[in-house]
């Protein structure tokens, strides 16, 4: 009993021996098989990166796939060892491969060109390959020749259209057979003739070759092939459903958040609801300032042209003026001529020609001064195209800062929009899924944009009043600064009147209380630096100071005279005695000697114009705008009584701290634009004042060449129109008690009707 039973463990293991080593066996080949195609893919992506990506398709087996799940075996049987072959596009490429797996000595390879198999079957090639196994492109057999469960293997297979030259030439010999017995009856029995040059392949893997030879192989080549597939397949599978288990997670994600998502989806909408209505407000707001913007350069620019023109004339009135003084120079050569003439024999040639040369220095020093008025007139021209650029630079910046401004408001829209577009698709779905919810959901939302709508329309009456408060204060910034400048505009105008000798009509008060006044601030700073530097304080005589100022003006304008000869300053002499209306000897300067002697009080009006002598048109504009300030004042003050009323009502409104938050960003942003706007105001001014400034400095320098070139002309003239007579010259009693003879010549300036008080434009 005991050897019968050590006999059966002993074959017992002898047959669990054999299983193993067919098992061992078996996992060697799955194991080598493994190797074999990890190997084959490292081989065909090295050749895609190398040598050409789109050329390189991938194996025979790769690029198929059996049309059914029982033909595997077959298939796998009857594409053989072609089924490691690699698919690529042209006889070249393949050229360019096997040179590649040479050079890199990755072993063997074999190609299968689809361009060259493709030209092979169009020239009708392969009946000189019809002993070749596979390789043979045949035509499909007849079916009426096949018996039941007969298919050409080109059917049994699925590729794209693209590789059908390939798999035609790979199994176009080859009929799939039920079993082996229907493959005999194919290879000798009566269809003989119809199939021979065909292979015959079972499902089970079984081949019976052209020849008669019969092979079976599914557990070496044909098994591995069949694997692969199976393999493939499951792998699919399992991404198949590794998605679905995804997709499953994910809806019971989705049905276990959706009411969160709703809720969400409701407030995010009505966020960019609130969002949209706001940008609505900053785009009308933006669109105002923009056309403000353009309005303000529009101004300028119209202000630019006129000073172009008005520069353009005052040239054409400068070549006028060098026109008339080349005009006054031939005159003068010819009373020149006229005059030594007659004097020739009297005077003698040599007084005559020094006097000639005198006067051509004379007329060289003016020339020399007419060539430094030139030069100050190039200077303001210069410092004018100045203005002109920087006024362009702040134009292209205002408009480069309107176009990011639209570009932002711009794309803000289109992301809104489209924000709300996927919002409201999202609460759509939502809706769907939950209608009891989405029904309370529009309820409440209903309530609540009553309620937003209401705000947003106090805030809006709010804003609307805060923007008028802030024209209205603007404007009444303008009309005090408006009236600074006319202040200012006066005491220089006077300024320029008193050193040009002008005088405007006075209905109460003397020139010399408005001489008072227009230097007024000059004399405070003096007495300040006077008490500074001395303890006792100098007394400020507004008569003496005149006084002195006149004899000034008068040393100045007399300063020129002291250059000539002393014959001469006896002939200026003479005829300020001859002539009947002398400058400073007036009756109007008596009286004014008179009123001196009687200071007035500094706080008291010191003068007053008289209007009704001025021009109609003026006098009409003066009664037009001096009710102006008044009804500015008194809109503000309306308008911040408004303001305040409403303020208290929204203040007795339920406040809502969201909204609050709201507004409190909005009212930020909104800073932040005025901040910008008042900055670009802020150098629109800058650039007005340095204009103003260079208009003030061109109307100085002006008036100080016109009154340098008014008292040389005056010299010239008088000296010109001088005539001497010397008692021992041995003339008549008529003539020889005539000593002095000469003439005045005035320049002033000649403004038209209508046109503003600027000296450098005047005629």
């Amino acid at each position: 009993m005991s050897c019968q039973t050590s006999q059966e463990q002993r074959e017992s293991l002898l047959r669990l021996q054999a299983t193993l080593h067919e098992e061992l066996a078996q996992e060697r080949s799955l194991q080598l098989d493994a190797k074999r195609l990890l190997q084959e893919k490292e081989v065909c992506k090295l050749l895609q990166k190398q040598v050409s990506h789109a050329g390189v398709h991938g194996t025979a087996l790769e690029c198929c796939r059996p049309a059914s799940k029982r033909l595997t075996v077959a298939v796998a049987a009857a594409l053989g060892p072609k089924a490691s072959s690699l698919l690529v596009d042209s006889h070249a490429l393949a050229l360019k491969c096997i040179e590649y797996l040479k050079t890199a000595r990755l072993g063997s390879c074999e190609f299968l060109p689809i361009e060259t198999l493709r030209q092979k079957q169009l020239r009708g090639g392969g009946e000189d390959t019809e002993e070749e196994e596979g390789g043979t492109l045949l035509p499909p057999p007849p079916a009426d020749a096949l018996p039941p469960g007969c298919r050409w293997a080109v059917d049994c297979v699925s590729f794209e259209d693209r590789f059908r030259h390939v798999y035609q030439f790979l199994l176009s010999d080859c009929l799939i057979v039920p079993s082996l017995a229907v493959a005999r009856e194919l290879r000798f029995g009566r269809a003989h003739a119809s199939v021979e040059k065909y292979r015959l392949v079972t499902l089970d893997g079984e081949k019976l070759q052209r020849g008669g030879v019969i092979a079976f192989d599914l557990g070496g080549l044909t098994g591995r092939l069949a694997a692969r597939w199976e393999a493939q397949q499951q792998d699919r599978l399992l991404e198949r459903v590794e998605k679905v288990r995804e997709q499953l997670q994910a809806l019971e994600h989705a049905e276990t958040t959706t009411a969160e998502r709703l809720q969400q989806r409701t407030a995010q909408f009505n966020l960019l609801h609130r969002q949209c209505v706001q940008l609505q407000a900053k785009a009308r707001v933006w669109e105002e300032q923009a056309e403000e913007k353009q309005e303000k350069l529009h101004r300028m620019q119209t202000q630019l042209q006129e000073l172009r023109e008005r520069e353009a004339a005052r040239k054409q009135e400068l070549t006028a003026k060098q026109q008339a003084l080349d005009e006054i120079h031939a005159t003068v050569l010819q009373q020149q001529q006229r005059h030594f003439a007659q004097l020739d024999a009297a005077v003698g040639r040599r007084h005559v020609l020094a006097e000639h040369r005198r006067r051509r220095q004379r007329v060289e020093a003016l020339k020399a001064e007419l060539t430094g008025l030139h030069a100050q007139e190039t200077q303001l021209q210069a410092e004018l195209a100045d203005c002109g650029d920087r006024l362009a630079q702040l134009q292209r910046s205002t408009e480069a800062k309107g176009e990011e401004d639209e570009k932002e408001k711009k794309e803000d829209e289109r992301r809104l929009l489209k924000q709300l577009e996927l919002t409201e698709r999202d609460v759509e779905d939502a809706d769907s899924k939950r209608e009891a919810a989405a029904a309370e959901a529009r309820d409440a939302q209903q309530d609540l944009q009553t309620h937003e709508k209401n705000l947003q329309k106090i805030r809006e009456r709010v804003e609307a009043s805060k923007l008028e408060q802030q024209r209205l204060s603007r404007e009444a910034a303008a009309a005090s600064g408006r009236q600074r400048q006319q202040t200012m505009e006066s005491m220089q105008i006077l300024r320029q009147a008193d050193q040009q000798g002008m005088r405007v009509p006075l209905a109460a008060g003397t020139w010399r209380n408005v001489r008072m006044w227009v230097y007024r601030e000059e004399k405070r700073r003096a007495f300040l630096d006077s008490s500074s530097e001395d303890e006792e304080p100098q007394s400020v005589d507004a008569p003496s100071e005149e006084r002195g100022h006149s004899k000034k003006s008068k040393d100045a304008a007399e300063s020129p005279r002291r250059t000539g000869d002393i014959a001469g300053r006896r002939r200026s002499d003479a005829s300020e005695r001859d002539a009947p209306e002398g400058e400073g000897t007036g009756e109007g300067e008596v009286r004014d000697r008179r009123r001196e002697q009687e200071r007035p009080d500094e706080d008291e009006k010191l003068f007053v114009i008289d209007f009704s002598k001025l021009a109609a048109e003026k006098r009409e504009f003066i009664s037009q705008h001096k009710d102006t300030p008044a009804r500015l004042l008194e809109a503000a003050a309306t308008q911040e009584a408004e303001l305040l009323r409403r303020g208290a009502h929204l203040r007795s409104l339920f406040p809502n701290l969201k909204v609050g938050e709201k507004e409190k960003k909005t009212r930020e942003q909104l800073t932040e634009i005025s901040a910008e706007l008042e900055r670009v105001q802020r150098v629109s001014r800058a650039a007005a004042a340095r204009l103003a400034d260079l208009q003030r400095e061109r109307n100085a320098r002006f008036a100080v060449c016109f009154h340098h070139c008014r008292v040389a002309v005056d010299v010239f003239f008088r000296e010109l129109t001088t005539t001497t007579f010397g008692k021992d010259a041995g003339l008549d009693d008529a003539t020889s008690g005539f000593a002095k003879v000469g003439g005045r010549a005035y320049l002033d300036l000649e403004r038209p009707r209508g046109d503003r008080e600027d000296d450098a434009f005047a005629g």
